[in-house]
């Protein structure tokens, strides 16, 4: 206090850094887009559930704080880095810059590629700019989800190599730091972002897919299609039904196109045949709206009979749904964990579907993301030199692994679908065996043994 005013004292101001302003944008920006996001993936899942009354409730009831949580995780990695320490934050920002550089280029190299591949197609399509940009925008979790680990491991190379090159890291562990504990806020990004992968993973990067496909569907025959030539056969009724169109709004009464239903006798031979334009079911009474019904004798006709043609026709005694029809049109890859859950739970064991993709792709949803988590572990111990021999042998080695890592994920999930791994060794045994990889690596980086060579004489 001097001549009757108050000065704060000069230590208090630093205490409210950029850092803690980034924490509190990310958690603004992020608790409204939480807030949006909810309410919109609520409405969609209530649309669903009301639709497809068969559906297994809980894994889609989960999708609106999923993805609110998935908004909420800048926020959450901002907090780590503002409850860090000063040279967990230097590696965290060095490794940040290396990690959306490279990002942006990839994706930017993708985008190129993509519009030079695929302008013929839009412009057929005749997609508007708001349309095309739609389309590529709708791609970015799939390709997010398939570049991220690959452009992990390459960020964390690059920037262990760099702390080496200039004697960094050594200067850090002579403050008394391990070598976990000196890449420990590698592995929790990697922790954080493998999460958030999960995430987009769990719906939405086939959610993404689906509408890329319809967005051109919809461009050139006028209707947003989910799927086309579904054949499905009901195992109580015996009715054997083909869809020609099965458009991705049907639950909201757009009607399905094209289909014709077979009728057995008791015989289990053909007895009628219905061929109908459209067909919308009602979600509230159960009851099928017909138009365009054609009616068709097989049993004991030498030649089919035709019945004359019935313009608006309402089935309310029918079993089937829409929800059943399409559970057999859709390949496993193509659909999010909610749904694989239905689709197995409308497949009873012993049905002429095979359940093993089903099962195999829930896992491989589950485990894919953690591979992220991979790559940082497979690049810590080649990025991390100490003596005086460049880095460029352990990159070559850590791309090398990446590349082995992509491909038998792959060749295992592969084998998963196909009945000959088990489900959730295929999806997460790739996992497994590369982290056991990476700690031999980093155990014999501890020991000061050279990791490039010790690998180049094994191969030899």
């Amino acid at each position: 206090m001097e001549g009757g005013e108050f000065q704060f004292p000069i230590h208090i101001m630093p205490q409210f850094s950029i850092r803690h302003l980034l924490f509190l944008a990310f958690t603004v920006i992020g608790g409204f887009t939480a807030y949006y996001l909810f309410q919109w993936e609520r409405e969609e899942t209530f649309k669903y559930l009301s639709s497809y009354p068969e559906a297994y409730a809980p894994l889609h009831q989960a999708r609106p704080y999923l993805l609110s949580g998935l908004a909420l995780l800048p926020a959450i990695a901002s907090l780590f880095y503002c409850g860090s320490g000063i040279l967990d934050r230097y590696l965290i920002r060095k490794f940040l810059g290396v990690l959306l550089l490279a990002l942006v280029g990839f994706i930017s190299i993708w985008l190129l590629l993509e519009i030079e591949s695929r302008t013929n197609t839009l412009k057929r399509a005749g997609l508007n700019l708001e349309e095309k940009c739609m389309y590529f925008i709708v791609q970015l979790p799939y390709i997010v989800t398939m570049m991220m680990p690959f452009v992990l491991l390459i960020s964390c190379l690059f920037t262990l190599s760099q702390l080496s090159n200039h004697r960094e890291v050594i200067g850090m562990i002579q403050t008394g730091r391990g070598f976990f504990r000196l890449v420990s806020p590698l592995i929790i990004f990697g922790v954080i972002i493998s999460l958030g992968i999960s995430i987009l993973n769990y719906q939405w990067v086939s959610w993404g897919m689906m509408y890329k496909d319809g967005m051109l569907d919809a461009a050139q025959h006028d209707t947003f299609t989910r799927a086309r030539n579904i054949v499905y056969a009901h195992p109580d009724t015996k009715r054997f039904w083909y869809v020609g169109l099965f458009p991705n709004d049907h639950f909201e009464g757009e009607a399905l196109k094209n289909i014709e239903i077979t009728f057995p006798s008791e015989s289990e031979m053909p007895e009628k045949r219905l061929k109908i334009e459209e067909a919308s079911w009602d979600h509230k009474t159960g009851h099928w709206r017909l138009k365009g019904v054609q009616e068709i004798l097989l049993e004991n006709q030498s030649i089919p009979q035709i019945l004359p043609k019935v313009d608006d026709l309402v089935v309310e005694d029918w079993i089937e749904t829409p929800s059943q029809l399409i559970s057999t049109g859709l390949p496993a890859n193509s659909l999010g964990v909610p749904q694989l859950k239905d689709s197995l739970s409308s497949k009873v064991e012993g049905h002429w579907i095979d359940r093993q993709p089903y099962l195999t792709q829930i896992q491989s949803r589950l485990a894919k993301p953690w591979m992220c988590l991979v790559a940082i572990l497979l690049a810590a111990p080649l990025g991390v030199v100490f003596s005086r021999r460049g880095a460029f042998g352990g990159v070559i080695t850590a791309l090398v692994l990446c590349l082995c890592l992509f491909f038998f994920d792959e060749v295992f999930v592969t084998m998963g679908a196909s009945g000959h791994l088990n489900p959730i060794f295929a999806a997460w045994g790739v996992n497994l065996i590369f982290t056991l990889l990476a700690l031999v690596l980093i155990q014999r980086r501890l020991s000061g043994q050279p990791i490039f060579q010790s690998i180049k004489n094994l191969f030899s």
